[in-house]
């Protein structure tokens, strides 16, 4: 949790950068390859061309997530990110059926929604503290606590 906000929209642009380009090269040739659409590589090497436009979707969507301050909001987000992400790379990379157009989009948005709710998380807005709450100048501190009058002054034993 960050409490600038400048860190925490970058962290959040960094963040979803980086799970675009996990969607783009791992993530989606897997979920690919186990609906039977060929070789995790093959697939992988198709998409690799689109890595640039599925980095700067995810990473509008993380800087969305530190936009939106609450981790429900995150992941609903950042799931429509992975959905359009998903879509996006199998309409332009691979082929237009409509069957390989729902496995890349339910892969997408499922990847986007399990990342939405760790982001979310991550870049929520921290609890006010009352301790970081500045001290006024009005003279209203606490004062020490009283020391019990069974200890010496000096903290020893007595001797």
């Amino acid at each position: 949790m960050f409490r600038s906000s400048l860190a925490r929209y970058t962290a959040g642009v960094i963040l979803g950068a980086l799970a675009g380009a996990s969607l783009c090269l791992s993530v989606l040739p897997t979920g690919l390859q186990w609906a039977g659409y060929g070789n995790h590589l093959a697939i992988a090497h198709y998409l690799s061309r689109l890595t640039l436009f599925a980095v700067l979707v995810m990473a509008a969507g993380g800087f969305a997530v530190a936009r939106g301050r609450h981790p429900l909001v995150g992941m609903s987000v950042f799931s429509l990110a992975g959905l359009g992400t998903g879509l996006m790379l199998a309409g332009m990379g691979l082929d237009r059926s409509p069957r390989l157009l729902a496995v890349a989009s339910a892969t997408g948005w499922l990847y986007g929604l399990l990342g939405g709710l760790i982001l979310g998380r991550i870049l929520a807005v921290p609890p006010a503290d009352e301790a970081d709450a500045p001290q006024t100048a009005t003279g209203d501190t606490e004062a020490p606590p009283a020391r019990p009058d069974d200890f010496p002054p000096d903290g020893g034993a007595g001797i």
